[in-house]
């Protein structure tokens, strides 16, 4: 062990942080083991990009102290599915990190295709058959998730409101359409549900 103290330095218990708030905890040989970023997964989903993207800059990215390695290593990790095929070909360093990361933007960061999968996600919404609080609960929050997501791709859904509202009205359950018309006769413009 004092040959080993000698030529490796003797090992810390107290595990060291950086300016970023990770804390790196030195191994015997000398290397750092890297903290977990509690960061989503991407499995190439379109409609998750944003998300995923704006969470990875905040939790890795910005981070100054970490290297261009640490952060492929972390993109890397964070990718699964198709979005991992399309990096797996890139070895963990520094100068490769800025090429799989503009790889994921040139295939995912198309907001047409972005805006056209989100409207995907309203108008493929299956009917519901069955009159249920749950289901109708899952509809709204499904409406309002990606009219939300829309807004944030800058996408104008005021513009587009009765087309949007007429077309969520008959996913709804029979009975539910029908109070939703009723209740509608005495308003001058609908309202997404």
């Amino acid at each position: 062990i004092e040959a080993w103290k000698t030529t490796r330095g003797s090992p810390s218990t107290k595990a060291a942080t950086s300016g970023a708030g990770f804390a790196y905890s030195p191994k015997p040989d000398g290397s750092i083991k890297l903290p977990k970023a509690n960061m989503p997964d991407f499995h190439g989903d379109l409609t998750a990009w944003p998300s995923f993207i704006d969470q990875f800059d905040a939790c890795v990215h910005s981070k100054t102290s970490l290297t261009d390695s640490e952060k492929l290593f972390y993109l890397k990790g964070a990718c699964k599915g198709e979005a991992s095929k399309l990096v797996k070909s890139f070895q963990i360093t520094n100068a490769n990190y800025s090429l799989a990361r503009d790889a994921l933007t040139e295939r995912y960061e198309n907001k047409r295709a972005i805006v056209t999968a989100l409207l995907d996600t309203l108008f493929d919404y299956p009917q519901v058959r069955v009159e249920s609080s749950v289901e109708l609960r899952k509809i709204h929050d499904t409406c309002r998730d990606t009219i939300s997501a829309l807004a944030k791709a800058t996408c104008n859904v005021h513009q587009g409101n009765e087309v949007l509202t007429s077309h969520i009205t008959k996913r709804l359950y029979p009975e539910h359409r029908k109070q939703r018309r009723m209740k509608q006769t005495n308003s001058a413009s609908p309202n997404l549900p």
